[in-house]
């Protein structure tokens, strides 16, 4: 047998596009890189072109394939990473709720309770053309009214495929416990935040405070914590602060903190993230040498243990 034809390096783009009001874009070819478990503010639409992602969300195991279309709602958690020794390469939207919401209004007659949706993984030729096909023009230019117009056309067809699951509970069904907690979070998210003070003032234990929290919000109380962090952390990297600041500003203990959490949520450094989207801050050579350094450092430890593993 012949030698499989060789895939493309691993590479990861995260950036930020300016139409509709804001959206988070990506583009990656992986094949070792796996995402740590986490969850975001926003909804996942992701279109894959290559080879198979393993996705482990909700208790079960999905293989997104070449050709299929992803959509996870915000806020339930998830993991990524290759189905086999080829990897895969996938584009992916973040819209906000808020524009999801609007566009379900817009298309559909009865109200569509986005709360009770579940991730869903769908086999259409035409959805997935439309989506890589928008999300090509975007990665080229991500200003204008067609392409606002194309992505608002590509996102609803999403909407379309997607079908509300009843046994999810609404967005608005939390109990007061579970919505008093997370609007602290919300407002307190850049402070030291302790669980047993959040649950003594709900009036719960810590236990039955993180059952509540997972069973209304789909994501553990932690997890829904960084989201937040990491959603704040975007904003202020955009308007130009630097990663050293936004980590003490979003709550992070530092900047390597801050690196850490945004390299397993979303594949990339802060300072990555930030070329990508086209900001300019100055001083950013510095800080791009320090996430260098910061990489370095993580690498030598996974060497170090990979040595005294093979000595042991």
């Amino acid at each position: 047998m012949g030698s499989s034809k060789p895939h493309a390096p691993e590479a990861i783009r995260y950036w930020h596009a300016n139409v509709l009001g804001g959206i988070d874009l990506l583009k990656a070819d992986c094949i070792t890189h796996r995402f740590a478990r986490h969850a975001h503010e926003e909804f996942v639409i992701a279109v894959f072109e290559r080879g198979a992602e393993q996705i482990e969300t909700e208790g079960r195991c999905l293989t997104a394939s070449a050709g299929s279309t992803l959509l996870i709602p915000p806020g339930i958690a998830h993991t990524g990473h290759a189905a086999d020794t080829e990897g895969w390469s996938y584009r992916a939207f973040y819209p906000q709720p808020g524009l999801i919401q609007e566009l379900c209004a817009d298309t559909f007659r009865s109200k569509i309770q986005l709360g009770m949706m579940r991730v869903g993984l769908y086999d259409d030729r035409a959805l997935f053309g439309r989506l890589t096909q928008t999300h090509r023009c975007l990665s080229a230019n991500n200003s204008g009214l067609d392409h606002a117009v194309a992505l608002v056309a590509a996102l609803r067809s999403v909407f379309v495929y997607a079908h509300p699951d009843s046994e999810i509970k609404k967005a608005g069904n939390e109990n007061r416990a579970v919505c008093i907690a997370r609007e602290f979070i919300d407002v307190h998210y850049g402070d030291p935040i302790n669980g047993a003070e959040i649950a003594a003032m709900v009036g719960l234990s810590l236990p039955h405070l993180m059952r509540a929290f997972v069973a209304q919000m789909g994501v553990p109380i932690n997890i829904y914590l960084t989201s937040v962090r990491l959603a704040h952390a975007r904003k202020l990297l955009l308007a130009g602060h630097s990663a050293a600041n936004v980590a003490v500003s979003v709550g992070f203990v530092d900047q390597s903190h801050l690196i850490r959490r945004f390299r397993e949520a979303f594949g990339v450094t802060p300072g990555k993230y930030v070329r990508d989207s086209g900001i300019c801050i100055p001083g950013s050579g510095s800080e791009h040498s320090r996430e260098r350094a910061h990489h370095e450092h993580d690498e030598g430890r996974r060497r170090l243990r990979f040595e005294r593993n093979r000595c042991t």
